[in-house]
């Protein structure tokens, strides 16, 4: 009797762990591509959305602060005049 559980219990553990092989091959095999990115049609990135002012970031700089790597607490509320929001916790 006891020769029958433990057969039992091994075969269910070989059979959890090709299956759990074949997943994790499979799985890879399509992450590995990775989603497809929305393209334009002219193949550039699709930055179409909605933007909040969370993610009011100019994506290229502004030529009056070419040679300032970082602003100051004063020289922020003097560049954006609404307040940054609070970090989140």
């Amino acid at each position: 009797m006891r020769d029958r559980f433990l057969s039992a219990v091994a075969t269910v553990a070989i059979t959890a762990a090709g299956i759990g092989a074949i997943v994790a091959v499979l799985g890879t095999q399509t992450s590995a591509q990775g989603p497809a990115a929305l393209k334009t049609a002219w193949g550039e990135p699709d930055l179409q959305g909605i933007w909040t002012v969370e993610y009011d970031t100019p994506l290229q700089r502004s030529p009056r602060f070419a040679n300032q790597e970082f602003f100051t607490v004063g020289a922020t509320g003097r560049v954006r005049p609404y307040p940054l929001a609070e970090p989140r916790p």
